[in-house]
């Protein structure tokens, strides 16, 4: 299959015609991508182009215009991230005039001129009365390769001619089926009438040519001009198809345009690329379909021979498209009067004039990584004609738009248009409320689980107010000199500057709209509305022309949230929900309208596509019965049935209306059914629908059905971190004493009837009997029942032996170690010249701490997945075949990857993952690698570890037959071939370190193994282990849960519980997302480096164990509190800390409760770690006196018993 990162130039058709034929001038077709971009809809063609690999993408069936080519070629940036150049080829309308000699099959490309980038908006402008058309868009010119390309191939052509016609003669002489549709029509057939004439429907050559008047005469071309020529110049584009011969001659008189087309406006500030248009037509009323086919194989003949004048090396010269534009998603939807118009060219020039500061602080705002905030507004239906009356006729409406400021709340059940309705109101309508002053209107669609959080909203925000008003960035540059790049970072600073901004008098009126308050993130919300809130507070309102509009659905959890502003807005909700029958009534208007725009055909052609005339009024009226009928359900239903194949006939239609779904959740059903194979109950719960999941329930729906992959409606809703779903499904009765409900129950939570929650809960403590070998299920479940019981005031009473007893292990200072994937060891570390400093500051606080450094293993499943290359350059090559993958499928690492061991402090040593593939193959891998690394560590090496886990990923199974046996037998041949081949002096006399108590019995399995070494320790493995490799929550982490606070807290206690065990170091992973870590290495995205709050834990247990030597006894350990003593071994054990750690902060997220929200820093004894790795602040001491300790919820205390510190200190 075919990588995408191998493909520079994308190239975009319009119509099938176009895209045929440029797969017809591939010198050679490659295999499809093995995969896109998930929303990617795209249908893709690969293949090369003399020394270029091309990807060529089209418009969907039927669609035409700016806003769908701004789409496709949105979707092909995705996919293909690596596209640098993009062309836009296809068929246009010539603009024949007397100063160019237009013809049908002649070709227009894109040229600069006269200050047009060569293809300009005719349609967004302004007109005045006695002078020219002036436009007010400017759109981006191409790619410079392509200019200077553009003037070689005219200096070609014109002093030897092209070949294109041979060359299109030669492409169909190869496929002949395509010379009837794509060879050259007579030349009769190319008419130029006169632009008085109109089409007449009885045909062309019988009626519109029957007087020569008719027609404009035109000279035959001699043998000295070229048949089909090419033209250079200005094509103007719109949303809109030309076909007046009038407006034609104006526009080519005025502006001298050439050709007329629909997509290119849409793409050239999204997509930079040159357009080149074989003429089909004259864009009058006269149109001539005979001459598609040839005039889009001219296109695509001009267009492979451009670039074959473009070097591959000038292509990789030039930025990837994707990096280069600061929007992907803005569509041409800005057709608005002209003073919107002259606002637009007065904020352009403003922008013009930023500075290079205060413009790199404006793209600050603007996130470059995910899906733009624009497309989810843009993906919204448009607003059919007479609907959304229900609100822009209500009373509150219109006296919200009277006021200079204030909140509206707009509510309404799921599916009645909300969203459409917000677009509408954005787009079009409250830009035409204001007059002489317009207001800046800026907006954010909630998403949830994309685009779901207040920080993502308040950046768009920002980002639209700044290019709106570019005088207002100076109140983000004063907070940019205190916080640099992460002022992004800060919602309470973008709040701030929000009000500041808007408060200034240069602002004017600003609307502020956000579309899906239900959407946003559960903890979140909270905070926006008292920020909302506190921009309306008595002593400021006056000073601001602000106003919100808010929209979400009926939930009393948002709506009682806004209670707060009755007094001062007393009409501050429009509750749509009690609009039901005026909404359904507009929802017939939206049927009408969408049946309308299904095909027609005539009575009589019943061979034809399409539905006739009393067809498509029956279908009508039959889905207007439906009592059930909403905007959300008319979009499935049409849906189904254009994707549905049923007979065009009153009885076939009868058949596919008794089919169709009779209401929102049996839309939803059917649409999930097709594409997930879950149940109906399952996909309400994926999509947080909990007025939907409310009504399966109560219509018998099964709360424990499981789906084809075994998930039950409760673990849905808990993955995708709907709290509300979560506790409504648990008081139907789910069942949370099943396989998964160590997850499933984290988000429980039922404050009117906890006792349902906690008889729930207590049923799905049978299912971890082991929770003392397992705290992460302690505070993943049993912690939850702690906390909806927890007594306020709760006092407990520790008793502390001597001595924690004569088989407690002993642990070394380095007990505290890491794991890094391999695949992202230079990400932590850097190389010699250029260090990351911040792991070196981080690592040496923590060996300042503990006595000793660190180990660190490198490894993990890319460790499996890497070949050692002797001769290659480059220190490692990361190959991956699916875009935006975590990890990469393989790849290569050279000596100079060894480089990066160098940058560390030399006392630190390493673990080293060996590859483990079977064959001989694999096992060449594995000794020239050990070979390799030996050579380049010397003793920074601590050991070799071969291989990763055992048959966990796709990428690493083996084939069958393959169980315990096999893999020990394979291990322990490939152990003693590597310690064969190595000196005898790193040998040193020891044996391999097995990895012991991995597996569980049977020796065979089918699939994933388990892994429980705390069993395997408690059930008398004599030898120490080492946890290799090991994250909180999940196999690499969850955004929300192993970066937040309650890692810290997770981090201690684990750790010190592992002590206890027969454990000699724990190796704390960290790689792929830097979602586990304990410090992000580098800028990923827009999410900065610096330490995590799992490294603040690191630190506590480092210290209690700092010097080695020590022995840890388990004072106490409850499900919301542990307690650890800390001795230090010999003769005369000496108790020399105590830790306590209170859980019940534990892993808090959207997924846990109980909810918290962190304003501060994390501190430990009165010290912080900064984003640069440097620990600050003074040492903060308590003297305990008489025994008694205070610990609050989410808080550790270490008391610490040393010479130092005769009595009790604690560190907090």
């Amino acid at each position: 299959m075919a990588d995408p990162n191998n493909y520079t130039i994308g190239w975009i058709c319009a119509i099938e015609a176009e895209y045929i034929a440029a797969q017809e001038f591939l010198d050679d077709e490659h295999e499809p991508p093995n995969s896109v971009s998930p929303n990617d809809t795209n249908d893709y063609t690969l293949g090369t182009m003399g020394k270029h690999n091309v990807v060529i993408a089209v418009l969907p069936d039927g669609e035409y215009g700016l806003s769908s080519a701004a789409i496709v070629a949105t979707n092909m940036l995705h996919s293909f991230p690596n596209v640098r150049i993009g062309l836009m080829v296809g068929i246009g309308g010539g603009a024949p005039s007397e100063r160019h000699d237009i013809r049908l099959g002649d070709i227009v490309v894109s040229a600069p001129r006269d200050g047009e980038s060569g293809v300009f908006q005719y349609d967004f402008g302004r007109t005045i009365q006695d002078q020219a058309f002036q436009h007010t868009r400017f759109l981006n010119q191409p790619p410079t390769a392509l200019r200077t390309a553009l003037t070689g191939i005219r200096a070609q052509y014109k002093r030897k001619g092209h070949q294109i016609e041979e060359a299109i003669n030669a492409a169909l002489g190869k496929n002949p089926r395509l010379r009837r549709d794509y060879g050259r029509p007579h030349p009769d057939t190319d008419r130029l009438f006169n632009a008085r004439v109109t089409h007449d429907s009885r045909g062309c050559a019988a009626f519109c040519a029957s007087e020569p008047s008719c027609l404009v005469p035109r000279h035959e071309r001699t043998e000295h001009e070229d048949n089909l020529a090419i033209h250079y110049g200005l094509i103007a584009s719109a949303n809109q198809l030309m076909k007046d011969a009038l407006v034609r001659d104006r526009l080519a008189t005025e502006k001298d345009v050439l050709c007329f087309e629909m997509e290119a406006a849409g793409l050239m500030n999204h997509f930079p690329c040159l357009v080149i248009r074989g003429i089909c037509d004259y864009s009058d009323s006269h149109k001539n379909k005979d001459w598609q086919g040839y005039a889009a194989m001219a296109a695509a003949a001009f267009a492979k021979d451009l670039l074959g004048r473009i070097a591959p090396n000038k292509v990789e010269a030039e930025g990837k498209i994707c990096d280069v534009l600061s929007g992907i998603h803005k569509t041409v939807e800005e057709s608005r009067d002209i003073a919107m118009e002259g606002l637009q060219v007065h904020k352009d020039l403003a922008k013009e004039r930023m500075t290079e500061k205060e413009e790199k602080c404006h793209q600050l705002f603007y996130s470059q990584t995910g899906t733009p905030y624009e497309w989810y507004k843009d993906r919204v239906a448009e607003r059919v004609d007479g609907t959304c009356m229900w609100f822009l006729e209500h009373e509150n409406f219109q006296k919200w738009l009277k006021q200079e400021s204030g909140p509206l709340l707009v509510s309404a059940d799921p599916g009645c248009g909300k969203s459409v309705l917000a677009k509408y109101l954005i787009d079009r309508y409250l830009a035409d409320q204001y007059s002489p002053q317009p207001a800046t209107i800026c907006y954010f669609f909630f998403k949830d689980s994309d685009q779901n959080t207040v920080r993502q909203a308040l950046r768009a925000l920002l980002h639209q107010l700044f290019s709106q008003k570019p005088s207002l960035i100076k109140h983000a540059l004063s907070y940019l000199k205190g916080h640099g790049d992460g002022l992004i970072q800060s919602t309470r600073s973008l709040w701030a500057i929000l009000r500041d901004a808007t408060c200034d008098p240069q602002a004017g009126p600003v609307t502020i709209v956000l579309d899906a308050l239900d959407e946003c993130a559960e903890s979140e919300l909270p905070d926006l509305v008292c920020n909302v809130e506190s921009q309306f507070c008595t002593d400021q309102v006056g000073h601001n022309k602000l106003k919100y509009l808010l929209t979400c659905r009926p939930y009393q959890q948002i709506v009682s949230k806004f209670y707060g502003l009755l007094a001062t807005f007393p009409n501050i909700r429009i509750p749509g929900e009690e609009e039901s029958e005026t909404i359904s009534q507009e929802v017939n208007r939206v049927i009408k309208h969408r049946i309308d725009k299904l095909p027609t055909r005539d009575e009589t052609n019943v061979q034809a596509e399409g539905l006739t005339p009393r067809l498509k009024r029956h279908l009508e009226k039959r889905l207007q019965e439906n009592t059930h009928r909403t905007y959300l359900w008319v979009y499935l239903v049409f849906d189904y049935l254009e994707n549905e194949d049923f007979k065009r006939t009153p009885k076939g239609v009868n058949s596919a209306l008794e089919t169709l779904p009779r209401n929102i959740n049996e839309a939803i059903y059917w649409l999930w059914d097709s594409q997930r194979e879950f149940t109906s109950l399952g996909l309400a719960s994926y999509l947080g629908h909990d007025a939907v999941v409310k009504e399966l329930l109560k219509n018998g729906a099964d709360v424990n059905e499981k789906g084809k992959y075994g998930e039950t409606p409760l673990g849905i809703a808990i993955t995708q971190g709907y709290v509300s779903t979560a506790e409504r499904l648990i008081v139907a009765g789910a069942d949370v004493n099943v396989k998964g409900a160590d997850v499933n129950v984290k988000g429980a939570n039922v404050n009117d009837d906890i006792q349902i929650v906690v008889k729930r809960l207590e049923e799905a403590c049978r299912y971890v009997l082991l929770v003392k070998s397992h705290p992460l299920l302690v505070s993943g479940i049993l912690a939850l029942c702690t906390t909806l019981c927890h007594a306020a005031d709760d006092i407990k009473t520790l008793r502390v032996p001597d001595g924690p007893g004569p088989a407690a292990p002993v642990v070394g200072g380095s007990f505290v170690s890491y794991s890094i994937e391999f695949a992202n060891f230079h990400d932590f570390v850097g190389n010699a010249s250029h260090p990351n400093d911040l792991t070196l500051r981080l690592v040496q606080n923590l060996a300042n701490v503990a006595g000793s450094y660190p180990r660190i293993r490198i490894g993990g499943s890319t460790a499996n997945r890497a070949t050692y290359v002797p001769d290659q350059e480059q220190a490692i090559l990361l190959n991956f075949t699916t875009p935006g993958a975590d990890q990469p499928t393989s790849l290569t690492w050279g000596p100079s990857w060894l480089r990066g061991f160098d940058v560390l402090p030399s006392k630190v040593k390493y673990t080293l993952g060996l590859p483990f593939n079977s064959g001989a193959a694999g096992e060449e891998n594995t000794l020239a690698s050990a070979k390799a690394a030996y050579g380049g560590l010397q003793d920074k090496l601590y050991a070799f570890q071969i291989g990763n886990e055992f048959d966990v990923f796709p990428v690493d199974r083996e084939n069958q037959p393959w169980n315990i046996a096999i893999w020990a037998k394979q291990w322990l041949e490939r152990s003693e071939a590597v310690m064969d081949m190595l000196s005898s002096s790193f040998n040193r006399g020891r044996d391999p370190i097995f990895q012991t108590g991995v597996f569980v019995p049977p020796g065979s399995i089918t699939s994933d193994t388990s892994w429980t070494p705390q069993a395997a320790i408690e059930n008398g493995v004599t030898s120490q282990g080492t946890v290799n490799s090991f994250s909180i929550h999940q196999c690499q982490g969850l955004a929300g849960v192993s970066d937040v606070f309650g890692s810290a807290l997770w981090a201690v206690d684990y750790a010190l519980y592992a002590a206890s065990l027969n454990v000699s170091s724990l190796h704390f992973h960290m790689g792929t997302g830097y979602r586990y870590s304990a410090w992000q290495p580098r800028l990923n995205g827009t999410t900065l480096p610096g330490p995590r709050p799992l490294y603040y834990g690191h630190l506590v247990a480092a210290e209690a164990l700092a010097g080695g030597n020590k022995q840890v006894k388990i004072l106490a350990s409850e499900p919301s509190f542990s307690a650890y003593g800390i001795y230090t071994n010999g003769d005369a054990q000496k108790l020399r800390h105590i830790v306590l750690v209170d859980l019940r902060e534990h892993l808090s997220s959207a997924t846990a409760r109980p909810t918290t929200r962190i304003r501060t820093d994390i501190e430990w004894a009165g010290q912080r770690v900064s984003d640069e790795g440097n620990v600050e602040g003074e040492v903060v001491l308590e003297t305990v006196k008489g025994g008694d300790v205070e610990l609050a919820a989410g808080e550790v205390v270490m008391l610490s018993f040393t010479p130092r510190c005769k009595s009790g200190h604690t560190r907090s």
